[in-house]
């Protein structure tokens, strides 16, 4: 229980400092090699577009967690609390829709044609490891729009 605990409130920070960490030192190296020996390492850019892919679909699961996302609630702050609850679990619920989508579409694109067998250029990774961000973050994503529903059912009965 204490693994599934730190999974819940670390596993996405984790995976997106890691993430972070190397796509910028890999950056920061390129660039520091581009002027100070005119020469930059041609596979690092690749990388970094893959490590950053990985990122932003991990960190949108991480921002949903944590609140980060940006709300337009100006009308909804002046409806009543309970009105203001029926809102958040609407639109939760429009939003889970929309991930479990992203989710069925990002792996029907994991058997296209156009990914199946194809590498990516300079690093030659398979081209269905990016493409499988997309699957993974949506789910990861869906779990936290889940687990904001609940809470917000929590706190109504607590």
């Amino acid at each position: 229980m204490k693994v599934l605990r730190w999974l819940d409130e670390n596993f996405e920070k984790t995976v997106c400092i890691i993430l972070f960490m190397v796509f910028s030192a890999l950056m920061i190296i390129n660039v520091i090699m581009r002027f100070a020996f005119a020469s930059a390492l041609p596979w690092a850019t690749e990388l970094v577009l893959f490590l950053f892919v990985w990122f932003v679909m991990i960190a949108m699961s991480y921002g949903l967690r944590s609140g980060a996302h940006v709300k337009v609630d100006v009308l909804v702050r002046l409806m009543p609390e309970k009105a203001q609850k029926i809102m958040l679990v609407v639109t939760s619920i429009m939003v889970l829709a929309l991930f479990g989508y992203l989710c069925y579409t990002g792996f029907v694109l994991l058997g296209d044609r156009a990914v199946q067998g194809r590498f990516g250029l300079l690093i030659r990774y398979p081209l269905w490891s990016l493409y499988l961000s997309l699957p993974v973050g949506m789910f990861l994503c869906s779990i936290r729009i889940t687990q904001n529903i609940i809470q917000v059912f929590k706190k109504q009965e607590g």
